[in-house]
């Protein structure tokens, strides 16, 4: 299994543990930058990810692997000059995405950021993971995709996390998907119905658990999901492409 979005640096040797015994075996470490006074406390942690916390996670027996990016709720002053750094990161193997980003209030300097991070993605031809919010999700997401339009960057590397069915419609079916199973977001048996609903998105979607210590999370989300759909009667070949093939495929790992 591999989950696909986590901010599991904020977490513990326990999540890499329990996540491991449970069948995890990849996880994507998105950037957050929480209070952030300039980039380099982004530098900083992205340093932690790809030394200390890759570390941790191998010695657990998981692979993990990068995404950078500036976090809409933590944009500092001097983002504009940080790109260029970001670039760099984005040239080493460990780094596999740009991430998490998008718009969450729809301020202009979100907007902003989130143009500029996706056309260094379009530059890198790396995959993007999006940010939808909690609140006004058609308007924001509807902007978000404005501005995917804006820059050019091929729909297939852009996984619109935080899916449901609120966006399904809004959603064109050549982008990719991200199914979190957290509180606020998912449950198990949301994804259950969305893949027997919309079996489209099987080919297309990727569970993740968004773990970070800041809120409601569990790092043992995937696995539970997954386990929830095999009682529910899917398909083995289903299960495996949502929780890990899907996102090997999109994220080149």
């Amino acid at each position: 299994m591999f989950d696909s979005h986590t901010h599991i640096q904020y977490g513990g040797w326990r999540d890499f543990e329990d996540a491991a015994v449970a069948g995890v075996e990849g996880v994507i470490a998105c950037t957050v930058g929480l209070g952030a006074s300039s980039m380099h406390s982004y530098y900083d942690e992205i340093n932690r990810i790809l030394n200390t916390y890759r570390n941790v996670a191998r010695q657990n027996g998981i692979e993990l692997y990068a995404a950078v990016g500036i976090h809409f709720l933590n944009i500092p002053p001097d983002w504009r000059g940080g790109i260029g750094r970001l670039e760099e990161y984005l040239d080493m193997r460990e780094v596999v995405a740009v991430g998490e980003v998008g718009i969450d209030k729809g301020t202009e300097t979100e907007v902003e950021v989130f143009t500029e991070v996706l056309k260094l993605a379009k530059r890198k031809d790396k995959p993007v993971i999006m940010h939808t919010p909690y609140e006004n999700r058609v308007s924001i997401v509807r902007k978000e995709l404005e501005v995917i339009e804006k820059v050019g960057i091929s729909p297939s590397l852009v996984i619109v996390d935080h899916f449901g069915p609120d966006i399904y419609e809004l959603v064109p079916r050549d982008f990719n998907v991200g199914l979190t199973v957290r509180f606020r977001r998912l449950t198990p048996e949301d994804v259950y119905k969305l893949l027997t609903e919309h079996g489209e998105l099987v080919d297309r979607a990727m569970l993740n658990s968004d773990v970070i210590n800041t809120g409601p999370s569990d790092p043992l989300s995937v696995p539970k999901t997954a386990k929830h759909l095999r009682a529910r009667g899917l398909p083995r070949e289903v299960i495996e492409k949502v929780s890990g093939s899907n996102a090997r495929r999109v994220y080149r790992v």
